[in-house]
This record gives C-alpha cells, sequence and structure tokens, in this order.
C-alpha cells in the first residue's frame, strides 16, 4: 500500500523507491529542509505543496513571461558538429521560481553536460537577465544574455541576446511555439547580420505516468535518496573544500536566529547551491571550481534590491577567500571580500567585508557585521 500511495502522488518518488540509484527528475530540489522555517519567513521556493515554488508577491508582473518553463518537460535536442550535421539526443528540462521567487532557474541534462540558467527581471531596465552556467564544460557564469518578450506574426517569444548593442554580432536565444503542452527554442551565432543555429531543443511537458528517459548526466542530483545530492567523482577535488556547507542551517547573528540556510550540489554534483531566507531578504550563492582561472568562482543574487555579482577567490588556510569582480555586469573597485570558514563544531560562518583604500592605494578590508553570520547545523 505505502507504494501505491507513492505511485499516486509522485512518479519520482515511486522510482526512487524501487530503483534507489535512480534519479529523481523533478526539479523540486531539497524542500523538506526549509518546510519548517523561521517563524515569520513566507518560502516561496519548491516545498512539498508548492513542487515548483510561487511567485513572491512582490515579484515583477513581468516574472510570469518565462512561467510557461514551469515544471518538467522531455525534450528532443539537436546539436550542429563542426561538419555542419546534425547530432540528435534526449534531454530534460525542469524550471521552478528560485531566490524565494523573485526568480526562475531552469536545469537541464544530457547525456554529455548539465546547464542551469538563472533568470531575474530588471524592472528598472524593463529587461530580462539571463545567467548560464555548464558543467563539465567550465561555463562559470561568464555567459550573460539581455531580452524581453516580442510579438510577432507566429506568436509570442522570448529573445534573449549577448554581443553587440546593434545586433549585428552575438548570441541570440529564441524561444517561440510557446504553449500549455511545451516550446521550442533555439541557439544562433550572429554574424555581421546572418543568423547560424548551433543548438535546437523541442520540449513537451511531461505527463503523469509517463516515465522518462532518464540522461546519464542525471545521477548526481538532489533525489529522495540524496535530498541534497551528491558530489561527482570526476568533479574538481577544491569543491570537496566547499562541501561544509551541504545540509540545512540556522542563520545566527549575536547569539539570535536571524535566518536558515541549505546547501546542495547543482549540475550534477560540478558545483553547490546556497540558499538563504532572512526575513524579507533572499540570497543565493552559485559555487563552481573555475578551471581556466584554477580557483574558485562565486555567483551570488540578493532579493528584493536586485543585486548580482560575481566573486573569484582561492582556498586559504582552511578558508575561501574571495573578491568581488563584478556588480549587476559592471566591474567594479575596490572590491568587497568574501569569507567562507569552516567551524570546528560544525557549520561555517560567512563574512562580507566592506572594501576602501588606505593612503597607499592597497586595499583595506573592514568587517561589515550586518554580513558576518554563524550558520549552525538545523536539527
Amino acid at each position: 500500500m505505502p507504494i501505491v500511495l507513492v505511485m499516486i502522488t509522485s512518479l519520482p518518488a515511486l522510482l526512487a523507491v524501487l530503483l534507489p540509484q535512480a534519479p529523481e527528475v523533478s526539479s523540486t530540489v531539497a524542500v523538506s529542509d526549509v518546510a519548517n522555517p523561521v517563524d515569520g519567513i513566507e518560502i516561496y521556493d519548491p516545498s512539498p505543496a508548492h513542487p515548483f515554488g510561487r511567485p513572491h508577491p512582490n515579484a515583477p508582473p513581468e516574472l510570469q513571461q518565462f512561467a510557461f518553463m514551469l515544471g518538467e518537460f522531455d525534450c528532443v535536442d539537436s546539436l550542429r558538429r563542426p561538419d555542419g550535421s546534425w547530432h540528435q539526443t534526449a534531454a530534460i528540462w525542469n524550471a521552478h521560481y528560485f531566490l524565494n521567487g523573485h526568480g526562475i532557474q531552469d536545469v537541464y541534462w544530457n547525456d554529455t553536460f548539465a546547464t542551469s540558467n538563472i533568470r531575474l527581471f530588471d524592472v528598472s531596465r524593463g529587461k530580462w537577465f539571463v545567467n548560464f552556467f555548464k558543467m563539465p564544460a567550465n561555463s562559470v557564469g561568464t555567459g550573460v544574455w539581455v531580452g524581453a518578450q516580442e510579438e510577432g506574426q507566429g506568436g509570442r517569444s522570448m529573445v534573449m541576446w549577448s554581443g553587440s548593442e546593434d545586433r549585428a554580432n552575438g548570441s541570440r536565444l529564441t524561444f517561440f511555439n510557446i504553449g500549455n503542452e511545451g516550446f521550442e527554442w533555439v541557439s544562433e551565432s550572429v554574424r555581421n547580420g546572418v543568423a547560424t543555429a548551433s543548438w535546437r531543443s523541442k520540449c513537451t511537458r511531461r505527463k503523469l505516468g509517463v516515465i522518462p528517459k532518464v540522461p546519464r548526466f542525471l545521477g548526481k542530483e538532489p533525489n529522495l535518496v540524496h535530498p541534497f545530492g551528491r558530489l561527482d567523482r570526476l568533479a574538481p577535488a577544491p569543491l570537496t573544500q566547499l562541501a561544509f556547507q551541504i545540509g540545512g542551517f540556522t542563520e545566527e547573528q549575536a547569539g539570535k536566529v536571524i535566518g536558515r540556510r541549505t546547501g546542495r550540489w547543482m549540475l550534477n554534483g560540478w558545483g553547490l547551491q546556497t540558499s538563504s531566507y532572512r526575513g524579507d531578504q533572499a540570497e543565493v550563492l552559485i559555487q563552481l571550481f573555475d578551471r581556466k582561472a584554477n580557483g574558485l568562482r562565486i555567483t551570488r543574487y540578493v532579493m528584493p534590491n536586485y543585486e548580482w555579482s560575481v566573486w573569484d577567490g582561492k582556498q586559504e588556510n582552511g578558508s575561501a577567500v574571495l573578491r568581488e569582480t563584478m556588480r549587476n555586469g559592471k566591474r567594479i573597485a575596490p572590491a568587497r571580500q568574501m569569507r567562507l570558514t569552516r567551524a570546528q563544531a560544525g557549520g561555517y560562518s560567512v563574512a562580507i567585508s566592506a572594501a576602501g583604500k588606505d593612503v597607499a592605494g592597497e586595499d583595506v578590508a573592514g568587517e561589515d557585521v550586518a554580513d558576518a553570520v554563524v550558520l549552525k547545523p538545523a536539527h
């Protein structure tokens, strides 16, 4: 009887019961650890009651323009080979609300790689901002696209652009044929105004009872057996030094509980993502190892004041120490410093310093007490 109940309520849960090593293909990720948040904090991210989350009441209405992606989709992808021929592959593309309902995060897996996109609407610019991550291909968030909803003879489309302002050269990503049952997507390289497609995807919303073909590059994502996911054995070794952030934690300041934070593996165990819920503020840290720079890369998102920033650094004396290199798409100086330190008795601390210059022109980091937080394991 328990198995019948699971089969009725959750197909991925049934797969996890029958095949303990089979990955859960739902975009619901580690929801149990935020089911009992600190009093006064409403959680809009995925939960047992809302498996794909909910939009925050204060989120811009434009957030609904990408709501067609919410859910679970089975895709047929076509990728152009160097010789110009096309290779077809099966993929899974899911999406859910994140950053406590202020944005949308989608996750994608095929047999070769995993990707994730962060989608936020910038009210001040009236444009969408999309940040792209891909592993193990070492795309660590440097890909940034900006765009908007467009209307044409073919209906509604979402067009994202990265490149020259005149759109003569760059990268164009387009969602089209958008409907309740699915959507299509194409990635194009534009040179001198001529577009060449390199990647196409046709995605169909998964119906209840349909067992998907699970891509090979999905087995380390959070599931019922491993609620926070697992680190891939081929992932860069420095990621293991960040594993102290995996799990559920309470956030404390001056001995007072102020919020809750969770950490899980992402990108099939090639990255780490933490989510913080503190009063009206939501924060997400996406943490990867940048092989080209031979260092850590953290992309930080904070709502409701719409801030996204990039931090680069390395492990130093048992701590991860990073400098802010970009904020809201612009290079900045002087930089703030972020320090993640593992505690001897379990848990860890996160401190973000204010930055300035001394008389010799050297960076000075004075700790900003408002951003110094102690994380203790939640029980």
